[in-house]
Order: structure tokens, then C-alpha cells, then sequence
């Protein structure tokens, strides 16, 4: 599908400016897209944007989550006692 944007630059503020040009960018289109001014009306045209396929991200299993955390919290809590009571670490 193409994509055609255009701004008045007669009565443009700098925020319209930077709000086509986002939208742009967030539509995809091609940082080397060239832009065509015509009397007083800036236009950008665009024949086909494509976007990256979106990439699949395997679900964290939570019991391992969870023992990860536990493990992490035993070894700071151990290495602190170590430091704080001057005793051997703690064995889980």
C-alpha cells in the first residue's frame, strides 16, 4: 500500500514539520526517500512500505524465573552475612 504525506509549509509550524516527519518514520518509510516541494506544499511519497517481521520471543518459564531469583537472593543475603557477622556463608 502507498503512502502519501503532505504539509502546507505557507502556514507550518516546526511542530507539524516534526510531526509529519515522525509519522513518517513511524510509518516506515525509507530514511533516503527524497521529498518534493511544489508551490508551497511539501510531499512525500512512498510506493510500498515494508516493516520488519516481527521477531517471536519465547515465553520465560516462571518456575525458573522464580528459582533464578530465589538463588540470587540466597547468594547476596550469604556473601552480606559473610561481610556484616564475619561468619562462614550460609548453605542453603
Amino acid at each position: 500500500m502507498g503512502i502519501s504525506m503532505s504539509l502546507d509549509l505557507s502556514t507550518a509550524t516546526l511542530a507539524e514539520l516534526a510531526a509529519l516527519v515522525n509519522a513518517a518514520q513511524a510509518a516506515g518509510v525509507d530514511p533516503e526517500t527524497a521529498i518534493r516541494v511544489t508551490d508551497d506544499q511539501l510531499t512525500i511519497d512512498v510506493g510500498v512500505v515494508t516493516r520488519p517481521a516481527p521477531q517471536h520471543v519465547s515465553p520465560v518459564d516462571p518456575l525458573r524465573d522464580t528459582v533464578r531469583q530465589v538463588l540470587g537472593e540466597e547468594a547476596v543475603r550469604g556473601v552480606l552475612d559473610s561481610f556484616i557477622t564475619k561468619n562462614p556463608p550460609r548453605k542453603p
